[in-house]
């Protein structure tokens, strides 16, 4: 799960800007 908290987290910086 470590692999996806990063991935999580770009994810929703991605989501926030567009």
């Amino acid at each position: 799960m470590s692999a996806l908290s990063p991935i999580h987290s770009q994810k929703m910086a991605v989501i926030g800007v567009t």
